[in-house]
This record gives structure tokens, sequence and C-alpha cells, in this order.
């Protein structure tokens, strides 16, 4: 006899000998009897008898298997709905209708017996939620997409919309007034997914043994004053993880109401004050004053408290105020960078001729960079700019104060062809980078404690071999070439004792020199850290 693997159990109804008769399993046995009983449905009413010409039962349907035209889940048969059961025995109507399929086509039975009851209502309202519900998941996702690719979503939320519905999307057609697309609709959007990310983000804290805060105030474009709250924690794979938390709005910026607020929310979300042990800020006097500042308002409710001035914070401010004490860079060579850059930027037609002569004179076709003060090391890009398209820039002033008469450029031309503009130019080309590169490790998120040292011993004899011999600087030696060739043309003074007079009164000073005020400069900040 052939043997057959069977994944259902009405599909044992049937089994076929070698020579193609049938019979019941269990009639092989012969310990039942095999036969129709009409009798079967009234227990079954979904039973059918298949009768042939001589009035004989050949086999049995399920009727509601039959309408829904159900298969097996496991190899797709059809047994009891298209095709007939042969096994005529009690057990085997018993058995198909507790199988899944019987089940699951008498659940949509009931479903389409209330249909018909109700006019279709129920059915019709099954559908519109499910499509309602596809309609909500799609606009949340491409909602979702703008958040987290940083996208300005109130500008760009309803075109996208309408490019998901152009390529083939058809959820959010579902209805005449439903569309997802209001400001309304996009604002709760963003509440719910914000409160979810929160929730998470304060449950993994506040699995953390220990957690440290980092705040700063600002404010925003209607001038309110605000608090962005940080913090650092250890995860349960028991790595320092720094998230952002809140931006929290201040009464006012004084530091009774920073720590009001401060404390409001961490007894809100249920953070324990006893498990704080960091606190980061600015430095700004009412963040760490030595009588009233936050972080001394936060000691005295939690002693074991460490505040920490910012890292890349201090290292900005040192780097800003070494030219403190230089009259030249702090009275001349920062503003000129300002006003060459506002120059070209606030004229397309200068920034169109200075690309012109770049192209004459071969030089890199780059735009000029802005320095900005509250960043300090962002002067590094500008001055790298400036280094690398001088000529240019020098030929465009000219011909901007010859053709034009601008008065402006008259004044920069002839600022920016002194030797002391151009040596201190080179000078910050090769002693920048370093502190940039050093400020940009501070500010890794995955900062390891134990490289720091190193980092900032490296940085701090980059800048002493520049100070011992100032011609070690790539761009520094590299300058009496240039005087020789592309900048020959200009006759910028550059004698010994020219030279000599910079490295002495502008080059050692910037570097070296203790500022008037609180602040280190370069140099001194690495020797203090």
């Amino acid at each position: 006899m052939k043997q057959f693997l069977l994944t259902d159990t009405e599909e044992k109804d049937t089994v076929k000998t070698t020579s193609g008769s049938k019979r019941t399993k269990e009639g092989s046995r012969g310990h039942h009897a095999v036969g129709y009983n009409t009798e079967w449905e009234l227990e079954f009413p979904w039973l059918v008898s298949v009768k042939d010409e001589c009035g004989r039962v050949t086999g049995m349907l399920c009727h509601v298997c039959k309408r829904h035209k159900t298969a097996s889940k496991y190899n797709k048969s059809t047994v009891w709905s298209t095709t007939l059961c042969t096994c005529i025995r009690k057990n085997s109507v018993r058995r198909h209708s507790q199988s899944l399929k019987h089940k699951g086509a008498m659940e949509k039975e009931m479903v389409r017996e209330q249909s018909s009851r109700d006019g279709g209502i129920r059915q019709a309202f099954q559908s519109q939620l499910s499509l309602s519900e596809a309609a909500v998941k799609t606009a949340m996702q491409c909602l979702y997409w703008l958040v987290k690719e940083e996208i300005p979503h109130t500008t760009n939320y309803h075109s996208l919309l309408k490019a998901v519905e152009y390529m083939g999307c058809v959820h959010l057609k579902h209805g005449e007034n439903a569309k997802y697309t209001s400001r309304r609709i996009m604002m709760e959007f963003l509440q719910v997914m914000g409160k979810q990310v929160e929730q998470q983000t304060l449950n993994d804290m506040l699995a953390s043994p220990v957690y440290s805060l980092l705040i700063d105030e600002t404010t925003d474009v209607s001038v309110l004053s605000e608090m962005v709250i940080y913090a650092r924690f250890i995860d349960v794979n028991a790595t320092a993880r720094t998230v952002f938390l809140k931006i929290a709005e201040l009464p006012n910026g004084s530091a009774e109401a920073i720590e009001s607020v401060l404390l409001a929310y961490l007894a809100d979300c249920s953070i324990p004050l006893s498990r704080l042990v960091g606190f980061g800020s600015d430095g700004a006097s009412v963040m760490i004053g030595k009588h009233t500042g936050v972080a001394t308002r936060l000691k005295n409710r939690q002693p074991i408290l460490t505040s920490i001035h910012c890292l890349a914070h201090r290292l900005a401010l040192a780097a800003s105020q070494a030219g403190g004490n230089v009259k030249f860079i702090n009275d001349t060579f920062k503003p000129t960078l300002r006003q060459l850059f506002n120059f070209y930027e606030n004229s397309h037609v200068r920034s169109t001729g200075l690309k012109a002569l770049q192209d004459i004179l071969k030089t890199p076709e780059i735009k000029l960079k802005k320095p900005l003060d509250m960043r300090w090391l962002s002067h590094n890009n500008a001055c790298q700019a400036l280094r690398k398209i001088l000529p240019s820039v020098i030929a465009s002033l000219e011909r901007e104060a010859e053709e034009r008469g601008e008065a402006l450029a008259v004044g920069l031309s002839r600022v920016i062809q002194r030797y002391n503009f151009v040596a201190s130019l080179y000078m910050m080309c090769d002693a920048l980078p370093k502190v940039s590169k050093l400020s940009r490790i501070f500010q890794l998120s995955g900062l390891n404690m134990l490289e720091v040292h190193s980092h900032i011993i490296t940085a701090t004899e980059g800048l002493a071999t520049l100070i011992d011999d100032p011609m070690k600087g790539e761009h520094f030696r590299s300058l009496t070439s240039d005087h020789e060739s592309n900048l020959a043309p200009y006759n910028i003074p550059h004698s010994p004792e020219v030279i000599h007079a910079f490295l002495k009164n502008i080059q050692k000073p910037f570097l070296t020199s203790k500022t008037s005020r609180n602040g280190y400069p370069i140099l001194i900040f690495f020797f203090k850290f």
C-alpha cells in the first residue's frame, strides 16, 4: 500500500490502495461501520451528500467551504469544498468540523449573514476602518521620514503625500474628507510620535544607575527664552548614550528659574535626582557661578554632583581670546575677514568677477567662507579659503577700485597686501587646523576619555613647534616661495626686518600670551587641562 504524509486531519478520510479502490483507513481494521446516515445532517447542517445515478451516496461536501472556496493551509487541498470526501463515516464529518479551514469558512459565513441582515453596514464599516488605518499609517510613515531626514515638514509634508499617491499608493484616497494632509493632523502625528520616542528614551534612562545632564540656554525666533536639555546615561548594553530630552520654556534667564524648570521636568518624568552625578554647561556665570549658579544649587541638593564646563566650548573661547591682546589680530585681521566675505556675498556682480579672475589666474574656484565670532574656529575655514585664492582676491579688489571706484575695495586691497596680514593668514592656516581637529574630537558622541590626553599632547607639541620655529609650519614655510611666484605682481614687502617684527609682535603673542580676562590662549589652555 502507498503511504501518504497528511497534514490535515480531514485528508485522512480517503486512502487509495494500489489497485485504485477506495476504503477508509479505519474500515481496513473492520472496527467501524461505513455508510451515510441522514441523521448526520441534523447535527451538521452544512453537510451535503452526493449520490450517483443509482441513488447511492458516493461522497460528501461542506456547502459552507464550497461557498467560500476554502483550501487547506498546508498543501492547498480542496477536499470538502470542491473535491468529494469519499470516506463516508461520521468521524470524517466530525474531523472536518474541527479543522482550521472549516472554522475559517464558518467565520466568513457569519459575517456574510450579518451583512445581509443589516444591509451591509457592518461590513462596510469594517472595510472603511481598515482603509483609515492604512491611510494613517502611510501618512505617519511619510511624516516620520521627513523628521528623520531633518527636512522641513511644514512645507514638504503635503507634497510628499502627493508624490506617494502618484507612485501608486491608494490608501490616502479612501474618502472625501479624511486626507490626513492638514496642519492640525500633522502636528497631532508629531505629538504622538514625539511622546513615543520620549517615553522609550525615559525608560532607557530610568534603567541606568546614574545619569548626567547637559543644558544650554537659548532663544527661539520669537525671542523667547528656552532651555535645551540633554542627558547622558548607561544603556542596557553598558554603552554611554547621549540623548535629547526636551526644549523647556523659561520664564527668565536667572539661575533660580533654570533650576526650577529643570527640577519640575525631572519630577514630571519620575527621574530621581539622587542618580544625577554630572552637570555640563557652557560655563556662563548663571550656570557655574560660585554662589548662586545652577550647578551650585544642584550640588546643594546632590553633593556628589560634578560640574563640567564643556571642553569644546572652552577650546573655542581660548582660541578667540588668544587674539585679544594682539592688536593687529583683534582690530585688523578678524574684521577684514568679515568685510571680505560680506563684500562678495552681497553682490552677484562682484562674485561673478572674482570667479572670472580665478579662471584667468588658474586659482581654485572657491568661495570665501564666513567667519563667526561665536564659533571662532570657523575662522579656520575662512583662512584656508582666502589663502588658496588670495591672488584672485587682490586682483578683483584692484579692479573694483579702478573700474567702479569702490572705496571699500580700495581699503581692503591695501590691508590684504600688507605683510602682517598675509603672514597672519598663513600662520592661522598652520595653527587653527590643529585646534579645529581637537575641537571635533571633543565633540565626538563616542569619545574615549582614555585617548583624550594623547590628542591634547599631540596638539600641544604641534603648536609648541610653531612657536619655536614658525618655518616648520607647512603654509608659513611656503610664504617665501609664494612671494616670488603668485604674489610677486603685488610687491608685498617681506624684508628680514618685517618678518622679525611680525614674529615678535604678532605670531608669538597670539600663541602664548595670557589674555587680560579669565580665558586662556590656545597653548596655555592645553597645559591647564
